[in-house]
């Protein structure tokens, strides 16, 4: 994996926690899950985007 950059975001408690199961889950850290989970809203077509 290459070196990235860290960023900072506010979510809600329970978003946390549904994170932090897939996290158990797939055997990552939080840290590594959540940027998954940028990373793929961030490929994600704009007419999905503007349905969030």
């Amino acid at each position: 994996m290459t070196k990235g950059k860290t960023i900072s975001a506010h979510v809600a408690e329970t978003t946390v926690a549904k994170i932090d199961q897939l996290a158990k889950l797939e055997n990552r850290s939080r840290s590594q899950m959540t940027g998954a989970v940028v990373e793929l809203g961030g490929d994600l077509p704009y007419e999905a985007l503007i349905r969030i």
